[in-house]
């Protein structure tokens, strides 16, 4: 009795991973882009335009209050994010 030892890496088991590893990476970005989009549009939601500027005021604490009501929201429904809004 002996062992026998076998390579198990090919060309096209790499091209695998690599392929995984490119849709891993995308899939981040596309979660990356839904969270920027849900913050950009509740920030938007306390905007107030101020004249004369090209800026936006919102509350000094609106980061907290987002961050606490998307870890609820994250929470309840980790796939709220790409679930589309009421239009």
């Amino acid at each position: 009795m002996g062992w026998v030892c076998r390579s198990v890496c090919s060309a096209e088991g790499l091209k695998v991973v690599e392929h995984t590893a490119d849709a891993n990476e995308t899939s981040r970005l596309d979660f990356a882009m839904l969270v920027a989009r849900d913050l950009y549009n509740y920030m938007g939601s306390f905007a107030k335009t101020i004249a004369g500027t090209e800026g936006i005021l919102v509350p000094t604490n609106i980061l907290n209050r987002w961050m606490t009501r998307f870890k609820t929201k994250y929470e309840k429904d980790a796939t709220f994010l790409k679930k589309k809004s009421p239009a």
